[in-house]
């Protein structure tokens, strides 16, 4: 690793569209976007079923929290049990936590 302070992640390919694609829906200037595209841009492909790149905590953290928000936001149905969308999400954000 390059900076003692990050750590890999891996994510399967379908997470990791799912995080391009919901970065690519917040406005230019959002940090979680600007993040997000910077560090999928230049991934590495692991045998075509996942992508790896390198976050430090302070970046987990940010990712991890506009997720957790868009979670509680479109992730539950009427009886606070995760839709479809949700149950992505919460994947999604069990990987980038995964260290």
């Amino acid at each position: 690793m390059s900076n003692h302070d990050s750590s890999l992640v891996r994510l399967a390919v379908e997470e990791a569209a799912l995080l391009k694609r919901l970065a690519l829906s917040v406005e230019d200037g959002d940090s979680f976007r600007r993040l997000v595209l910077s560090k999928t841009e230049s991934v590495s492909a692991s045998g075509g079923r996942s992508l790896e790149f390198e976050l430090t905590p302070a970046e987990r953290e940010i990712i991890v929290d506009w997720l957790s928000d868009e979670f509680c936001e479109k992730g539950l149905r009427r009886d606070d049990e995760p839709n479809a969308y949700g149950i992505a999400l919460d994947d999604l954000i069990d990987s980038i936590r995964r260290e």
